[in-house]
């Protein structure tokens, strides 16, 4: 659960800064394809999608090991 959390704050500062650098539509056209808010979005998107699916998947290996105790 710390994890998703993590997540979804690294994805809520992305969204802010996304917000923040590319507000309203500019007209001027850059040269790497990232520099606008579509693609930032699906950027964000994926970064959200990937690192929760990266998360479970992890939480699945981890709870698959066998647990052995001392006594």
């Amino acid at each position: 659960m710390s994890t998703i959390g993590l997540i979804i704050i690294l994805t809520l500062g992305l969204t802010i800064y996304g917000v923040a650098t590319f507000g309203p539509e500019k007209s001027n056209v850059s040269e790497n394809e990232l520099q606008t808010k579509k693609a930032w979005d699906q950027f964000k998107g994926g970064f959200f999608v990937g690192a929760c699916g990266s998360a479970g998947f992890a939480f699945i290996c981890l709870s698959s090991i066998p647990t052995f105790t001392i006594s």
